[in-house]
């Protein structure tokens, strides 16, 4: 059976291409056209603040980017306050410092705009009392003081900062911990769905940057496209009714089969129904790869969501796989193994 109907799917969507959308500053550092005075490095091995596969020499994927302090106390701390991007609801607030490799962490659902993706706000010295899930916010509003917490340790002085990250939730509290429990973690989940596990997070320097009004669904939806799957399967899941600026259309009654879009890191940016080819297929959703563009196949490959074999042969990768079984919440079955296409096209060999 379907997990969200169609008719409701239609229903929520019908205000989701808004335009003339806009994001303040996280914090008070303004120089986001100027990296150098903007994001905080990592060091020269552990690499610098950006988004995307910077950190290890570019062998570990950063979801969020790093932003310097402008002000701080006499005792060195930071002093910036950190503040919410947008309106929003506060979703998640985790107060424990060794709890998250955040530290600690506020998240923030931005459900007024034509995508209603999540601000997180992470690393901080403390967060305000009356921040606490449920709580309405303006743009601008402060949500707590710019810090250095982490899991287990403090990171150093010099090297405080806000970690800031746009993203998506994958699925819901019942997805993500059936996804949780096969994993086998040594450590139990003691966020929920506000799990940073659960996130899949776009760069966000690119949306502050932007000086005038724009469509984020537009926006997302426009990403390149570094892959597509095509998912056999009769659930509609639940990220879609949250996230419906990403589906393409209502063309099917019954919908058994999605032609999925990828980003290179991960973002399964748009999503397209296909009439099921045979509608007595087993409910257990089933991926293909179908097509990948040869551009971005070397960061894909770092990133996990395709793999490249020795042989020359592509297929997806576990991150993608863990992605979609978020998703869905119920482990991803692959179909045909595909092998590199000598032509450069990018089209997976069945």
């Amino acid at each position: 059976m379907m997990r969200f109907s169609l008719a409701l799917l239609v229903l929520s969507c019908r205000w989701t291409w808004a335009s003339g959308e806009r994001f303040i500053l996280p914090t008070e550092n303004g120089f986001v056209q100027d990296p150098t005075r903007y994001l905080q490095s990592a060091g020269t091995v552990r690499g610098n603040g950006g988004f995307g596969m910077v950190r290890e020499n570019g062998t570990r994927f950063h979801g969020g980017i790093d932003i310097r302090p402008l002000r701080r106390r006499r005792d060195g701390e930071p002093a910036d306050t950190v503040r919410s991007v947008a309106n929003g609801t506060v979703a998640y607030v985790n107060r424990d410092p060794d709890g998250s490799s955040y530290g600690i962490y506020v998240l923030v659902e931005h459900d007024e705009l034509s995508l209603p993706l999540l601000s997180l706000y992470g690393h901080l010295a403390s967060v305000q009392s009356e921040i606490v899930p449920g709580r309405r916010l303006s743009a601008g509003d402060p949500l707590g003081t710019m810090g250095r917490t982490a899991a287990g340790y403090m990171i150093e002085k010099e090297r405080a900062h806000l970690h800031f990250e746009l993203a998506l939730r994958l699925g819901d509290e019942v997805e993500f911990f059936r996804w949780y429990l096969l994993q086998r973690f040594q450590t139990a989940n003691g966020h929920g769905q506000w799990n940073g596990l659960n996130l899949v997070s776009l760069d966000p320097l690119s949306i502050l940057r932007t000086s005038e009004e724009f469509s984020l669904a537009e926006h997302v939806r426009n990403l390149p496209t570094a892959f597509e799957t095509q998912i056999h399967g009769e659930q509609l899941p639940p990220f879609l009714g949250r996230y419906c600026a990403l589906w393409d259309g209502m063309a099917a009654e019954s919908v058994g089969d999605f032609l999925v879009e990828w980003t290179w890191f991960g973002l399964p940016k748009r999503w397209r129904p296909l009439l099921p080819a045979d509608p007595d297929a087993a409910i257990a959703p089933k991926v293909v790869l179908v097509r990948w563009d040869p551009e971005w196949l070397a960061s894909a490959n770092a990133r996990g969501t395709l793999s490249l074999g020795r042989n020359g042969s592509v297929r997806l990768g576990k991150r993608t796989l863990d992605t979609l079984e978020k998703i869905f919440g119920s482990p991803m079955k692959t179909l045909d193994s595909p092998a590199a296409n000598p032509s450069g096209s990018g089209r997976a060999e069945k």
